[in-house]
């Protein structure tokens, strides 16, 4: 309907005259009820047909880009734990450092990667983050886990020390508190093995700093201890990465949804080390 003329000046009214009102009228109220009601409906819809292709998911591929560390115990965890509710899907596990991970990811040849955080390249985005925290590895009785609290690096300088070589994000972890000390870290042995550091420090050759997933196994074996450091530098995040434009196949959906469990069983193991900064998975997108 045209606007009426002002008979004084002689102008249209302004938009925002003739459309603000302060009080929505009932037929305003019952279109944002409408539209809230219609949006809950595609979300019902949306969620019964995951719950149906989760249900007539018989075959399907994935492929996995993942740490060493990774790949020795929480990934296999969750492959069995997928392979029981959905034996039909297969899957593919290459291992490698953050940067090959990434890479991986970046030329499509793994659909996920997970690994500790870093900065993806262009087309790779970050699609789920949990919080990890950098502890002090040690066999267990050892002087340093009888200390009533929680260690902060410098505290733990004077033993002999086995670390991750400097390309490793674990080492990126103990050095971002490290340049805060005059004193530095100075590694006895430097190794990029994971393994290698549980097995020195289980031997009692020196102490370490891994994340708890590292050491899940061997502390619930009571073969090392692991305490969490109280440097404010000492959390970071482990990740999943896709590729930006990879619609995400059902398989890929479920075996997501499996992992995430399986990292949050280890936290959980591990919960009254970290409850004070204690933070679940985050969804970024």
């Amino acid at each position: 309907m045209k606007p009426r003329r002002d008979t004084v000046s002689g102008n249209y009214p302004t938009i925002e005259a003739a459309t603000i009102s302060p009080n929505p009228s009932p037929f305003t109220a019952g279109e944002i009820i409408i539209a809230a009601v219609r949006r809950d409906q595609r979300d019902f819809d949306n969620a019964m047909t995951q719950v149906e292709d989760l249900r007539s998911l018989r075959r399907g591929h994935v492929n996995l880009a993942v740490s060493p560390s990774s790949a020795e115990q929480l990934v296999p965890d969750a492959i069995q734990a997928a392979m029981e509710r959905y034996p039909g899907v297969t899957y593919s596990v290459r291992s490698g450092n953050g940067e090959s991970i990434l890479k991986w990811v970046e030329t499509g040849e793994a659909d996920i990667g997970y690994g500790l955080r870093r900065k993806p390249p262009p087309g790779v985005v970050e699609v789920r983050a949990f919080a990890q925290y950098l502890g002090l590895v040690t066999p267990p009785g050892h002087p340093l886990t009888k200390l009533q609290k929680r260690p902060r690096l410098r505290e733990c300088l004077d033993y002999p020390l086995i670390l991750m070589t400097p390309d490793t994000e674990l080492r990126a972890m103990v050095d971002q508190i490290d340049h805060r000390e005059r004193r530095k870290a100075r590694p006895l042995v430097e190794t990029s093995s994971v393994s290698m550091v549980r097995r020195l420090v289980a031997d009692g050759v020196g102490i370490g700093f891994l994340i708890a997933e590292n050491v899940a196994e061997d502390v619930a074996e009571r073969k090392l201890a692991w305490t969490p450091l109280a440097d404010a530098g000492a959390q970071s995040f482990s990740c999943l990465y896709q590729r930006s434009d990879l619609t995400s196949t059902v398989a890929m959906s479920m075996f997501l949804q499996f992992l995430g469990q399986a990292i949050e069983t280890i936290e959980d193991r591990f919960h009254t080390s970290t409850q004070s900064a204690r933070k679940r998975g985050t969804q970024i997108r």
